[in-house]
């Protein structure tokens, strides 16, 4: 009997939680989000941080491709998040049969708990589709009680960095033709994007917190992929896209 290659398991792993969940994913499509960290996971991807881990295939994907070569996750695994203990525990697992076991750690716990008791600092931390759920707000958080509580958590990711370490966020965007269409009903979608901050919220939260914005491009769409270069910009982010990508530096001194 031929034995199942790592790549085999992992990519019918994607296919069976795709069709359960009524998504579209593949290697491709998480390669493809993978490729807009292509800089920061080769400045830092030593050690990296998977915050908010859930299903766990991007971190599993960047240890497989060696974009990264320790990965650490952390998440509460709540149910209304979208990720539970069983989600938990079908990555554990996939992570053992892709013998990718000792290279991957998981901690189910919020991640202000684990960084602040955490004394090995990541080279960086990859934040895909989090800050809005810690930070759910239809208002600005600028101009609310939670801009405080923004910056700290800011400064958490900041202080578990080595210096020059980076952060990679991708996170939706409130406004947009995007946002419109599917408000109005002309584009099928589930998202809330009431609840959604700009990019600015970010990145004016991780200024305070001493970061350094090295760059914010628009995350294209897969099925547009060959116009990338010509939506990368800020008229990609309110025409074709709905979602940025932030890269954070921690400067080496301070």
């Amino acid at each position: 009997m031929k034995k199942t290659e790592p790549q085999d398991i992992f990519g019918q792993a994607i296919a069976e939680r795709s069709s359960r969940r009524g998504l579209c994913l593949d290697l491709a499509r998480l390669d493809y989000q993978l490729d807009y960290g292509e800089h920061f996971f080769l400045e830092c991807g030593e050690r990296v941080l998977f915050v908010g881990v859930g299903h766990g295939f991007d971190a599993l994907r960047a240890l497989q491709s060696d974009r990264v070569s320790v990965a650490v996750g952390v998440d509460p695994y709540f149910g209304d998040h979208g990720n539970d203990e069983g989600d938990l525990d079908t990555l554990v697992g996939l992570a053992g049969r892709m013998r990718l076991a000792e290279r991957l750690s998981v901690h189910r716990m919020a991640v202000q708990e684990y960084l602040r008791d955490n004394r090995e600092p990541f080279t960086g931390m990859v934040v895909f589709d989090v800050l809005h759920h810690i930070f759910e707000d239809s208002r600005n958080l600028r101009f609310t009680s939670r801009w405080r509580e923004l910056v700290d958590f800011m400064r958490l990711l900041h202080a578990g960095l080595v210096p020059g370490g980076g952060v990679l966020i991708q996170e939706t965007e409130p406004v947009g033709l995007r946002q419109l269409a599917t408000r109005m009903g002309w584009l099928k979608g589930s998202v809330d994007y009431s609840t959604k901050q700009s990019w600015r919220v970010w990145a004016g939260a991780a200024s305070k917190a001493g970061f350094e914005m090295k760059k914010r491009t628009t995350y294209v769409p897969f099925a547009l992929r060959r116009l990338r270069p010509l939506f990368c910009g800020l008229p990609g982010l309110y025409t074709v896209s709905d979602r940025s990508v932030i890269t954070l530096r921690k400067p080496l001194r301070e």
